[in-house]
Formats: C-alpha cells, sequence, structure tokens
C-alpha cells in the first residue's frame, strides 16, 4: 500500500496524524543545502509509512476496521481506487440466515436463496456487489416448534436450556449441541468449531459470549469480498436422531465493512 493511499484509508478511519514531522525531514534537504537522493528518500518514506501505522494502530478504530484497513491492498481493484479516491466508509454490518435442520449434514445457505426479511438477508449465496465484510464475531443460535414449519415463524436463542416455543423448557438436543459448524468463503474453510461454542449453558446465565452480542469473536478476522460465495454447514453428531417438532438454525456474520457513500 503505498503512501498516499494509507493517508486516504486514515481519513476514512478517523485518525489524526502530525504531518510536521514529514516536513520537517523534507526541509532538512534543503538546509543542507543538498537533495536527498533516491536511496534517502526511499528511508524517508518508509519511515513515514511507519508512523502512520502505528498512529493508525493506536487510533480509536475499532478491530475490524484496522483490519480491513491492512487488507485493502487485498480487495477488488476498484474497491481499492474507490478507497484511494475517498468514496467509501465503515458501516456495522450484520448478516444472518435461518434454515430448517434435519439429522446428519445441513446445508444452511443455497444458491437459490432469496433475501426475505425474517430468513435471510442474502441474495443467494453471495455478499452483495459493493459490499466487503470483515467478520469479527460469529453467532449461533437454535429454535424448535411443533406446529411452525418456517424460519421467521419462531424464536432463536444461544442458551442451553432456553424455552423456544413449546409449553417447557427444552435443552438443546445433543444431536445439534454435539454437532460442528463449518464456514467456507469462496470454497476455502475460514471457520470449524464444535457448536457447543457458541451456546451458553442454560438460560441463567446472564452474561453474554461476548461482551453483550451474544457472539463468539474470532482470533483472526475473516475477510469477506464483494461477490464471495458463502458456505455454511452444521453437522449433527454422528448416528444421533433429533427429537419430534421441527427444528431451526441461525448462523449471524458481524462484523465491520466498507461499503460506498451514498
Amino acid at each position: 500500500m503505498d503512501n498516499d493511499n494509507l493517508d486516504t484509508i486514515m481519513g476514512i478511519a478517523g485518525v489524526e496524524y502530525d504531518q510536521n514531522s514529514d516536513q520537517e525531514l523534507e526541509g532538512l534537504g534543503q538546509r543542507i543545502r543538498q537533495p536527498f537522493s533516491v536511496q534517502q528518500k526511499g528511508v524517508i518514506k518508509k519511515f513515514t509509512e511507519q508512523k502512520k501505522r502505528q498512529a493508525l494502530l493506536q487510533s480509536t478504530a475499532s478491530r475490524g476496521q484496522r483490519h480491513m484497513l491492512a487488507k485493502v491492498s487485498s480487495l477488488d481493484q476498484q474497491v481499492q481506487s474507490d478507497v484511494a479516491a475517498g468514496r467509501c466508509k465503515f458501516v456495522l454490518l450484520d448478516y444472518y440466515f435461518r434454515r430448517a435442520i434435519v439429522a446428519g449434514t445441513n446445508e444452511l445457505i443455497k444458491a437459490s436463496d432469496i433475501q426475505k426479511v425474517g430468513i435471510s438477508n442474502f441474495d443467494k449465496n453471495r455478499v452483495p456487489a459493493g459490499i466487503n465484510i470483515d467478520v469479527t464475531h460469529i453467532a449461533l443460535a437454535y429454535a424448535y416448534s411443533a406446529t411452525s414449519v418456517t424460519p421467521a415463524e419462531v424464536s432463536y436463542t444461544n442458551a442451553s436450556d432456553a424455552e423456544t416455543g413449546g409449553t417447557s423448557p427444552l435443552s438443546i438436543p445433543a444431536a445439534i449441541i454435539n454437532g460442528e459448524v463449518i464456514i467456507k468463503v469462496d470454497g476455502g474453510e475460514v471457520v470449524n468449531l464444535p457448536v457447543k461454542k457458541f451456546f451458553r449453558d442454560g438460560l441463567s446465565v446472564t452474561a453474554s459470549l461476548d461482551k453483550n452480542v451474544n457472539a463468539v469473536e474470532l482470533s483472526t478476522p475473516v475477510l469477506i469480498p464483494q461477490n464471495a460465495m458463502i458456505e455454511a454447514i452444521v453437522k449433527c453428531a454422528d448416528g444421533i436422531a433429533l427429537p419430534a417438532n421441527y427444528h431451526f438454525f441461525e448462523v449471524r456474520l458481524i462484523g465491520e465493512g466498507i461499503v460506498p457513500k451514498s
């Protein structure tokens, strides 16, 4: 990433940087009446970039914003150009999809899906054009019903013993809580974790999993570029049946996004 581009993304992140030291360095060449050589200018440029990066890391920019800015060069060329021209902004993003599941392996988002409030804010199984999201947290939740057959008709929870639509508390079935969740981006696996990691032990446990978001914070954020294909799979425990009733599963991808300014 060049120095001009770094200046621009620092502006998007709202990071202030004192340019006086840079001007003093440039003025030094004039004071000694000898311009800096190409090699010396290269050293100054690297020094300046390092200071600016340090200012960015020490800024109030969020973890997701800092990670995304560090990865701008890996995004589409048009996105890089838009960032350099100041045509982008940061927004908070929370993408979700919900689906009925059965024992065995379940594909939670499909190419045939359409965006529908209460079921998914994804259109098909790809990140919308113009949206680049840096996923910092993932949340899972479960619901069941004896009568409802669509994901939008039930209430979801991440408490293992929560009431989710019946007449008495229901523990999340062992087949689900002892299963695994896998998330892929353009065919590459980015998450493969036990389902239990995302659920509280009980409804009485009031502390959320992470900073009152009821989500798990990823050790390293996952950058998902526009138009990337998302796959989400939940594997129930092998050979374990689900009890009667309809079972539903929710996945939320939470993080920061770089989007075009309106």
